[in-house]
């Protein structure tokens, strides 16, 4: 019973997830693309400084969204810059929405 009660909650869940993952394109395939940039490094797990020099570059002139897991690195990124966590929903809402994507 156990068991039964263990596929029935795990299907659920996959087909809540399928509706969320559904619900979130159809929202923002709907929306124009936004003049930001958004900027990935290693999956959100590495900070180099080539990634750094380049957002910091980018960020003087457009709007730059940095996506990472290594917050404690961040500081030397120019304050104009927005960081979310990699994998986010926020994340993916500005990945979904950009007009252009770094990915290192």
């Amino acid at each position: 019973l156990n068991q039964v009660k263990a596929i029935l909650m795990k299907n659920l869940i996959e087909k809540y997830n399928k509706y969320r993952i559904k619900q979130i394109k159809a929202q923002y395939l709907q929306k124009k693309l936004q003049p930001h940039i958004v900027i990935d490094s290693f999956k959100g797990n590495a900070l180099d400084s080539n990634c750094i020099k380049i957002a910091n570059h980018l960020a003087k002139q457009y709007k730059v969204v940095f996506a990472t897991n290594q917050f404690q690195h961040c500081q030397t990124l120019d304050p104009k810059i927005k960081i979310v966590k990699f994998g986010s929903t926020n994340h993916v809402k500005y990945l979904h929405s950009a007009k252009v994507i770094i990915n290192n």
